[in-house]
């Protein structure tokens, strides 16, 4: 029992040295704070000694799970609105690190006595960790890049080679879902795609050919970007979000399987130094 209020004083004073330099408290005032708890702490030991055989533990753990918890939300608040630095996140680390041993002091204490079984104090430094290992992957999630996507342009200067008579004997019956202008709503079509053919070249001639069999209701390709009217290309999956079609990959490398649906959104190209002004 000495070496774990001895453990448990050396933690209570790491903890106020902790939050005296997080929070810029007077030494005077860590001093009274480190009195109390050292007098709570021999307090407490005092009782634990002669209510040992008497006590029902069940409240006990219960009560230290909550402040396991309390404690974890104090460790991301303080982190998060302390503006610690990199030294004092450090440190916390090492009070976590102490903290866990003395609990493992405690729970070796507890088997001896026959009260406790060892893996209820390990259940209960679970509730620490909800709430900073939350935090921590929320702050990993808001550091992750956006996403940047391979989009397709119609060729103004050049035109895409033929496809192959062999790659028209290995098809693909698929749905397409675009636009034909800005303002319309979405029009679905059919279409044989080769498999073997990047999308980029197989697109190129659906849209030339649709554009030669309804020259009244042509697809609109006309586009302030001077590279050209760019898209961007869906396939649709029925239980997960859509996926990103690349251009410059075959057809069957794209995941795009017989009866896939895919959706073309055209993509306006934003002005970066009108929005600047």
């Amino acid at each position: 029992m000495t070496y774990l209020l001895i453990a448990v004083a050396v933690l209570i004073l790491v903890g106020v040295w902790l939050i005296r330099s997080a929070l810029n408290i007077r030494n005077v005032t860590s001093l009274v704070i480190a009195m109390i708890f050292l007098l709570s702490l021999l307090s407490g030991g005092f009782l634990f000694s002669r209510c040992i055989n008497r006590i029902s533990w069940n409240g006990v753990f219960m009560l230290g799970a909550a402040a396991s918890f309390a404690g974890g939300i104090v460790a991301v608040v303080c982190g998060q609105y302390g503006k610690w630095s990199p030294k004092m996140k450090a440190l916390h680390g090492i009070f976590i690190i102490i903290l866990g041993i003395t609990l493992l002091l405690l729970a070796h204490c507890l088997q001896l006595y026959d009260q406790l079984p060892p893996y209820t104090i390990g259940v209960g430094l679970l509730d620490f960790l909800i709430p900073v290992c939350f935090w921590e992957l929320w702050e990993v999630v808001l550091v992750i890049p956006p996403a940047l996507y391979e989009d397709w342009y119609y060729p103004t200067e050049k035109e895409y080679e033929e496809i192959a008579e062999n790659d028209m004997k290995d098809l693909l019956v698929i749905a397409l879902k675009l636009k034909k202008n800005t303002g319309g709503g979405l029009t679905g079509f059919r279409a044989r795609a080769p498999r073997h053919v990047t999308w980029g070249l197989f697109f190129y001639h659906f849209i030339n050919d649709y554009n030669a069999r309804h020259p009244e209701q042509p697809i609109d390709l006309s586009a302030e970007d001077p590279k050209g009217c760019r898209w961007r290309c869906y396939r649709i999956r029925s239980y997960w979000w859509p996926r990103v079609i690349d251009p410059n990959l075959p057809v069957y490398s794209n995941g795009i399987k017989e009866n896939s649906i895919i959706l073309c959104e055209r993509i306006h190209s934003i002005n970066i130094e009108t929005c600047k002004q």
